[in-house]
């Protein structure tokens, strides 16, 4: 994909800034937004995302004419580009917290959101990683849950060539391996975790993905459940 690169200071957030960028024509497929910052930057189920200076804002708009893909694995997808890409920049093993989280030592450095745009055959994948943000630029509630790059490593990243890795990561990735890959990647593999979705919640072993990136838990009684959506944790007893 030959990449469109638009970059600004601010926006309330890439993803919508994009969308509305696009369906007025003024955004063609292929093109990257890039924000200094969000003012309202957003996560599943419109949970805020922070953004400080020095970190990765950034949402591309894909064609999704011919895909093939079920919508569930564009997040997986996303997740598994930050993984490659930080795996190769560093010696940290970052690992993708399903849904659409990525994990460095079980502490959140980045989230992934998808958005599709049916009726123009278009996806736009949105990724906020906290790249050269120290924890102080976070609450102070926050700082257990979360990590940064520059935190893991005490080195900046130039953003422009991590955001490059990830992109041709996320495009050459090998459509027949994409879900084993994806698998290889994930957090909490074999551990006891549960499932939270609505009113239900499911206890089991995270036993990894079926072809729609959809989650796999086993139960007590060793039978496997199918899980499209809901937050993963992992339980104390995998600590």
């Amino acid at each position: 994909m030959n990449y469109q690169f638009h970059h600004i200071d601010s926006c309330p957030s890439t993803n919508a800034q994009l969308k509305e960028d696009f369906l007025a024509g003024k955004a063609p497929l292929e093109t990257v937004l890039v924000a200094k910052t969000q003012t309202h930057g957003r996560g599943r189920y419109d949970r805020k995302w922070l953004a400080p200076e020095g970190n990765l804002n950034a949402s591309f708009l894909i064609n999704t004419e011919n895909n093939t893909k079920a919508p569930s694995v564009f997040n997986l997808m996303g997740g598994l580009a930050v993984c490659k890409a930080i795996n190769k920049t560093s010696s940290l093993k970052a690992k993708i917290k399903w849904p659409n989280d990525v994990l460095i030592n079980d502490r959140k450095v980045c989230g992934i959101l998808s958005e599709f745009i049916v009726e123009k055959n278009a996806a736009i994948i949105g990724m906020g990683v906290n790249v050269n943000s120290r924890l102080i630029d976070f609450p102070t509630e926050r700082q257990p849950a979360i990590t940064t790059l520059y935190h893991e490593t005490k080195n900046e990243i130039d953003l422009q060539t991590f955001l490059q890795n990830i992109l041709n990561e996320f495009t050459h990735t090998e459509p027949t391996k994409l879900i084993s890959e994806i698998h290889d990647h994930l957090a909490w593999l074999g551990q006891d975790v549960c499932v939270k979705k609505e009113n239900t919640i499911i206890k089991g072993k995270l036993h990894g993905l079926d072809e729609n990136g959809f989650l796999l838990i086993k139960k007590i009684d060793q039978s496997i459940e199918t899980v499209m959506a809901g937050d993963l944790l992992r339980l104390a007893s995998s600590v």
